[in-house]
């Protein structure tokens, strides 16, 4: 006895949604303008404090790359300290006023199987009479006891808790880290800002009167952010069919409080060899909501919204297209301190056609699933699981797809069903 299923794989439109993450890679001198900028903005500096050739005793910049990327800290001369057992540096080098900047990855010269919590901790260290001799204190304080980087603070803090068996953190415990205003006890050598971390310093004694040391690093994701516009391309297909009308929206996201008024924006769209689609021949079209623009010009966002959305549209040719977008490239219109997210890009290729598929299985009465292939444009194919839901089945399946880029993938349908008896 047969059992007959449907099976419906209905491809209206076959478009590997693909978003184009660019590493947020900053080079030394342009993370030196931006933490500068940004600590201009917010009244902590009157004139730049990172320089971006040498400290105060002549040592460069550093241009080590595990100091960039994620962690993007500003460092002058070479590290040093170096322990074979670990492979790692005590000091990553020196701050901007020489004093030695240690590494919160480096292993404790002692271990407790107690958190540190409660130890007792040196407040306002700099000027301690129990560490304010400390190499690591010295220079200038000009970030020290601010409230500004009391969440900062919390947050290194619980990054570098251990954990016990149950996951809860033992050093820092969330029931626990509120007990202390940590900023007080923190001496901060190296600012954080939205773009890079910081790190400070503090200590505590012990009943024998042995000072020992603690690295904080100080996460950006605990200081208040600065005002800033991002764009984002939605939806961004990864390709389209040659011939047909393409659309392609990017979203301006504004952490403003206020109305912005004419804010610059450019689009540059061209074919893969660098020749511009043009009006007549590619249907190239640019709109702000339902008024078409030209490809550079101007746009408001009202703080009550803080987000525009722009389009363009054009019929895709037969070979890739490129797209550039630019909102506020200097960064003056609104003043911005961080401009690497204004711009974007992203290049759509072309596929031959789209595929609509509306076709019947049959399953024997005793066959949980059946394996089925479709192959899309340019030899790329998709798989899909479609799974019965926990219980009786008593109409029709029903399932999701994901997607997932891969050298090559199929359209695999399994269509589960549980035997009623």
């Amino acid at each position: 006895m047969l059992r007959k299923f449907w099976v419906v794989i209905f491809l209206v439109m076959v478009m590997l949604l693909s978003q184009y993450a660019f590493a947020n890679v900053i080079s030394g001198s342009s993370l030196v303008d931006l933490a500068n900028n940004e600590l201009e903005m917010a009244n902590l500096i009157d004139e730049p404090y990172f320089h971006s050739e040498r400290n105060t005793r002549g040592k460069p910049l550093s241009i080590n790359q595990y100091l960039a990327g994620e962690r993007n800290l500003i460092v002058y001369g070479d590290p040093h300290g170096y322990d074979s057992e670990t492979g790692r540096n005590r000091y990553l080098g020196y701050t901007m006023s020489n004093a030695p900047f240690t590494n919160y990855l480096f292993r404790n010269d002692a271990t407790s199987s107690v958190g540190l919590w409660n130890r007792n901790w040196v407040p306002n260290p700099k000027y301690n009479s129990k560490t304010m001799d400390r190499p690591e204190v010295q220079g200038e304080d000009n970030f020290n006891n601010l409230i500004r980087y009391k969440e900062s603070i919390k947050l290194g803090l619980q990054h570098i808790s251990r954990k016990k068996p149950d996951g809860t953190l033992l050093d820092f415990p969330e029931d626990k880290i509120d007990d202390r205003q940590w900023h007080r006890y923190v001496h901060v050598y190296q600012p954080p800002t939205s773009v890079s971390w910081g790190s400070g310093i503090m200590f505590h004694t012990t009943s024998e009167g042995k000072v020992w040391y603690l690295t904080v690093p100080m996460s950006p994701e605990g200081i208040p952010k600065p005002e800033d516009l991002e764009a984002n391309f939605n939806p961004l297909p990864s390709s389209a069919a040659k011939g047909t009308d393409t659309l392609i929206g990017v979203n301006i996201e504004s952490s403003f409080k206020q109305d912005l008024q004419d804010i610059p924006f450019q689009w540059e769209v061209t074919k893969a060899d660098g020749t511009p689609l043009n009006a007549t021949d590619d249907s190239l079209e640019f709109k702000v909501a339902s008024t078409v623009q030209n490809a550079a010009g101007t746009i408001n966002i009202p703080s009550i919204r803080k987000e525009a959305t722009l389009y363009v549209s054009f019929k895709m040719p037969d070979s890739g297209v490129k797209i550039k977008f630019k909102v506020n490239e200097t960064g003056n219109q609104p003043k911005e301190t961080n401009v690497t997210n204004n711009i974007i890009e992203a290049e759509i290729r072309p596929i031959e056609s789209i595929t609509i598929t509306n076709q019947p299985y049959d399953l024997p009465y005793n066959v949980l699933s059946k394996r089925m292939q479709f192959p899309l444009a340019n030899g790329r194919e998709i798989t899909a699981d479609l799974h019965l839901p926990n219980g009786s089945w008593i109409s029709n399946a029903t399932g999701s797809l994901d997607v997932k880029m891969k050298p090559q993938l199929y359209l695999d349908i399994s269509v589960m069903k549980k035997i009623r008896r």
